[in-house]
């Protein structure tokens, strides 16, 4: 569970981990260098849970070296990202455990996903199944580009992995961790999309996982302008997914039909996302939301 400033959530996501049917289970905190209650929350559930190992950096090295430097840190056979925003259904964690257990070709199993808001109250759904069903490599690989992205799959990099097999894929691509905090682009999607050709996907047809979206409000404005920032980095990201392709073991004819599509769904993105993002900051100005 990588933190910074998370006071608000922090104790119910914790909670929710530790809740979990299967007991046999560490939960690594990283806290980047909170300035709120959040170590002293942190603190007190790894007082009284020996199962909690809490960790804080000394200075805020940035959300995506702090999603790394948990995944590092990590012993486990298994291995799973935990946001101290979400929730997941008590039964999560073992009945993933027995997928990989009994499947040795699956590197990664998760569940469909739904969104919350602050209370809990369910927003959206997301159907991670479509967005991975195919199980060859080559149409699973097709289907995730030619999924939008607005379309929640990126949800499943909080599903359980195989830990050896994701700490060798690590969190980003090589050097692109940046030093600020912005981070690079999509880099939940660019890791599942270099799991793809790792192995196996399971997904279960339920909502498992619950992601607490909180794009609303003065909050949501200031996302909306980093979301608005980060479209100078669509053509690196694609550029990525390309690259993952070419040095895939898939054969010649599977590369290129994969590399067209993704210049595709390139050109597709700026005219299809850019309008709405922009007529969603229009109408929360509007509303007196960013006042």
């Amino acid at each position: 569970m990588p933190v910074r400033n998370g006071q608000e959530f922090i104790r119910a996501g914790i909670a929710s981990l530790l809740g979990q049917t299967f007991g046999d289970l560490e939960l690594i905190i990283s806290d980047n260098a909170s300035t709120d209650a959040t170590r002293a929350i942190c603190e007190e559930f790894a007082e009284r849970d020996n199962r909690v190992r809490y960790h804080r950096n000394a200075v805020n090295i940035g959300l995506q070296a702090n999603f790394a430097k948990v995944l590092a840190l990590a012993t486990a056979p298994y291995f799973m990202w935990g946001c101290p925003d979400d929730l997941w259904d008590a039964s999560y964690v073992a009945r993933m455990v027995a997928v990989l257990d009994s499947r040795e070709s699956v590197v990664l199993s998760g569940s469909n996903a739904a969104n919350i808001d602050g209370d809990g109250v369910q927003q959206d759904h997301f159907d991670n199944v479509s967005a991975y069903a195919p199980r060859k490599t080559g149409p699973r690989a097709h289907r995730f580009i030619c999924t939008p992205p607005g379309g929640g799959h990126a949800t499943l990099i909080y599903g359980l992995m195989r830990t050896p097999v994701i700490q060798r894929v690590g969190f980003a691509p090589p050097g692109k961790v940046r030093d600020d905090n912005r981070g690079y682009y999509a880099t939940d999607l660019l890791t599942l999309f270099r799991l793809i050709f790792e192995g196996d996907f399971h997904v279960a047809d339920e909502t498992l996982y619950f992601h607490r979206d909180l794009f609303t409000g003065r909050r949501g404005l200031q996302r909306l302008a980093g979301l608005a920032s980060t479209f100078r980095n669509v053509h690196g990201y694609y550029g990525d997914l390309r690259t993952v392709v070419r040095g895939s073991a898939l054969d010649e004819r599977q590369q290129s039909a994969l590399v067209r599509a993704s210049f595709m769904q390139e050109l597709r993105f700026y005219p299809a996302y850019g309008r709405p993002l922009v007529a969603r900051r229009i109408a929360l100005r509007a509303s007196g939301d960013g006042a």
